[in-house]
C-alpha cells in the first residue's frame, strides 16, 4: 500500500505543536519559553499552511495562557496566509 508524502510543494504542510501537562512557567512543554519559539517557527515557515495545537492540559496559569493566545493572534496578523 502506497503512503502519500505529507509534504506537497504546492500545498505545503501543517505544523504541529504538542503540549502535555499544565500551562505553567515551570512546565517543560506548557510554558511560554517552550511554546513561543515553536509558534514563531510555525508561522515563519513559508511551507507551513496551517497550525495544529494538540493540547492535553488540565489548565494552569491564566497569565501564561494569555501570553500564548496573544502571540498566536500577533503571528496570525504578521503572517496572513
Amino acid at each position: 500500500m502506497a503512503v502519500e508524502n505529507p509534504f506537497d510543494q504546492k500545498r505545503g504542510y501543517q505544523f504541529g505543536i504538542e503540549i502535555e501537562g499544565e500551562i505553567d512557567s515551570g512546565s517543560s512543554t506548557g510554558s511560554v519559553s517552550s511554546i513561543l519559539p515553536a509558534l514563531n517557527d510555525a508561522f515563519s515557515d513559508a511551507a507551513s499552511v496551517g497550525l495544529i495545537l494538540k493540547m492535553n492540559s488540565p489548565g494552569g496559569s491564566p497569565v501564561q495562557a494569555g501570553i500564548i493566545n496573544d502571540e498566536i493572534r500577533r503571528d496570525r496578523k504578521l503572517h496572513p496566509k
